[in-house]
């Protein structure tokens, strides 16, 4: 919840799921944007070297999407 973006070279790109959950209007979410937030989020963490995060309470990681199971 409190990673913005990763670290890639001299660049932090914005977070897949950050863009994602700006595209939810209320309603559910078709599984496919889900899909393709994790896909890209894995290549920017497999291309990057850090996760920049906005966590200034200390309070860690935190799902933005709990699992249903």
């Amino acid at each position: 919840m409190n990673c913005k973006g990763i670290q890639v070279g001299a660049r932090v790109m914005p977070s897949p799921y950050e863009i994602a959950y700006s595209q939810i209007k209320g309603g559910s979410v078709p599984p496919e944007i889900l899909m393709e937030a994790a896909m890209q989020f894995n290549s920017l963490v497999r291309d990057g070297s850090a996760v920049a995060c906005d966590d200034e309470k200390g309070h860690g990681y935190t799902p933005r999407f709990k699992s249903r199971l």
